[in-house]
């Protein structure tokens, strides 16, 4: 499996997206919140070309070992590709260090937590397999172009958990077990998977049990809302006179 941007956005999300990802050949109709989202992202591009004076030259790169970039410049849409990753980046930067900062665009007004994992994953990824130097990466969002950077360090532990189910996927022949979500809303995979979850009548369809608790209530034999609602029993309303009803 090679590691594409689509697999890291799934692998934060659910680790059944991203075991689809791995297996399916035919792309599925993008969802609408992908389609408008794509839209404003396309937008937000062009406003951070005019903004930062990006010319040609410094977009659609294919990246490769040995490469002449130049120092302190911005370059957008850039490609990385190995046997193992490909990987296209918003952007990166070259400091006069040698160093590297990826750099995402967002067009939300405010940063999502999945944003700065995205980003630290792409950055792993560029560092072990490309052997860049990269300690921080930067995220402009919002209609302003605002900007900030974030120390990469303090996402290694998550970082680290990502890539270990990664690697699991890579070796499933089979599907993970999922449970639904709230990325499901906007998931293209949502109406498979919601189908899968109807027929076995999980209990994840209520959508206020977590997944540990879940698994709590499997240990204790209970896999679908049907069999739940049996442990439930109506209280009993006192009345003033003693009788219940």
């Amino acid at each position: 499996m090679i590691i594409t941007n689509e697999i890291l956005h799934a692998v934060i999300h659910c680790k059944h997206k991203a075991f689809f990802k791995k297996v399916q050949t035919n792309q599925l109709p993008k969802t609408e919140f992908q389609s408008v989202f794509e839209k404003l992202k396309q937008k937000q591009q062009s406003a951070i070309e005019t903004k930062l004076s990006i010319g040609s030259d410094f977009q659609n790169i294919d990246y490769q070992f040995g490469i002449q970039l130049e120092k302190e410049k911005t370059y957008l849409q850039v490609s990385f590709k190995n046997a193992e990753a490909y990987l296209v980046l918003d952007g990166i930067y070259y400091s006069t260090k040698n160093s590297f900062i990826p750099i995402l665009i967002s067009p939300f007004e405010k940063i999502q937590k999945s944003d700065k994992l995205f980003i630290a994953l792409q950055a792993h990824c560029l560092k072990h397999n490309f052997n860049l130097k990269i300690d921080e990466a930067q995220i402009i969002f919002g209609c302003l172009q605002k900007s900030t950077r974030i120390v990469l360090s303090n996402f290694s532990k998550d970082v680290k958990k990502y890539i270990i189910t990664i690697e699991q996927i890579q070796k499933l022949e089979t599907p993970p077990v999922f449970y639904k979500n709230s990325h499901c809303q906007i998931c293209e995979f949502n109406p498979i998977c919601n189908e899968k979850l109807k027929e076995r009548d999980d209990l994840s369809l209520l959508g206020n049990l977590k997944p540990k608790e879940i698994e709590q209530k499997n240990n204790r034999g209970i896999f679908s809302v049907k069999q739940l609602s049996y442990i439930f029993r109506p209280k009993k309303i006192h009345t003033e006179g003693g009788n219940f009803y």
